[in-house]
């Protein structure tokens, strides 16, 4: 089953957004969650998240949780950038219909990710869908098809082409996920 990790990298590109200057960026700290951990090598973040959806969501809400957290709020005031403060309800009624239609290992993921992690749970749906829903572009992506990779699963990777804003050059994070 495709592994698709873009919560946190979604909450920190929609905390650039909008009025980076007033976030404050804490450095992700290092630690162990059951199979995950965050560890850095040579000054880079990297997260090692392994299992099923629910123990790799677990494991990323524990170990980023906390840090992740102060820029939900921020993808309000992205949002109200664009002119749709008033259509926040419709959004997150959107994004919850983008994610339900998502593969369901992707949804317990994701869940998994919001409950231990304690965070709120329409700033994270917006978070992950904000480039579908806005069509901001940006992205570089590849696929590799099922039959063209080694494990017989869809690899896909994204690039988020974003201008870092302040934040996402103090932000970025290696998912190495298994």
């Amino acid at each position: 089953m495709p592994r698709l990790m873009f919560a946190s990298l979604m909450l920190i590109l929609c905390g650039a957004i909008a009025a980076p200057a007033q976030v404050r960026v804490e450095r992700l700290p290092e630690g162990e969650a059951g199979e995950g951990r965050l560890t850095y090598v040579d000054g880079l973040p990297v997260l090692f998240l392994s299992g099923s959806p629910e123990d790799i969501g677990r494991q990323h809400g524990k170990l980023v949780g906390k840090t992740i957290a102060p820029l939900l709020g921020i993808t309000r005031k992205v949002i109200a950038s664009y002119g749709y403060d008033y259509a926040w309800p419709f959004i997150a009624a959107t994004s919850r219909v983008l994610v339900h239609n998502a593969p369901e290992g992707y949804q317990q993921e994701l869940d998994a990710l919001i409950d231990s992690g304690q965070l709120d749970r329409d700033a994270v749906l917006i978070g992950n869908s904000l480039v579908e829903l806005r069509r901001m572009g940006g992205c570089s992506s590849f696929i590799v098809l099922p039959e063209r990779s080694e494990t017989g699963e869809v690899i896909f990777g994204r690039n988020f082409d974003f201008p870092a804003f302040n934040i996402l050059d103090r932000m970025g994070c290696l998912f190495v996920v298994r």
